[in-house]
């Protein structure tokens, strides 16, 4: 895979809650993003991004039960780490492990908000709004470029 705008946009994200003391959770991240090197501090568990398990072929399956095609560069995005928060540019995006990526897209797409209006029109929801708590954030493939690009747009709730 080749450095991708996908790739310098999870590890600037990243880069920024690593400095800003924000790779914490209030629960126990998975075992493999445990980052035991830090002490738990104030409730809170550390957690540390780790290359991910997604393959070409998973995408695939996922895009098959939502009969649509995510873009490229979030093919990108969800090859390229496990991480359990990222949030950046006024999206929040669903946590991300090792084990419960794919149902939560699932779950985002398929059983949230009023899936009719959102993916039965072409809209795919991969995170929230994070300035207002808008609604999900969604690739718009009604308008799909040749390259496989899309506009994101919010689905205001």
């Amino acid at each position: 895979m080749n450095e991708s705008i996908a790739i310098r946009f999870v590890d600037t994200a990243l880069q920024h809650l690593e400095k800003n003391g924000f790779m914490t959770c209030p629960f126990e991240p998975p075992k493999v993003m445990r980052d035991r090197s830090q002490d738990k501090k104030g409730g809170l568990y550390n957690w540390k991004a780790i290359p991910s398990k997604v393959k070409l072929r998973d995408i695939g399956k996922l895009e098959k039960r939502i009969k649509h095609s995510f873009p490229p560069l979030f093919k990108d995005f969800l090859m390229y780490k496990h991480f359990m928060r990222l949030t950046e540019d006024g999206v929040r995006f669903l946590e991300h492990t090792p084990n419960t990526w794919y149902q939560s897209l699932i779950n985002l797409c398929l059983n949230s908000w009023v899936p009719e209006r959102i993916i039965g029109i072409g809209l795919i929801p991969f995170g929230d709004e994070s300035n207002w708590d808008a609604g999900p954030v969604c690739f718009d493939t009604r308008n799909q470029l040749e390259n496989g690009d899309c506009p994101v747009v919010f689905w205001d709730h």
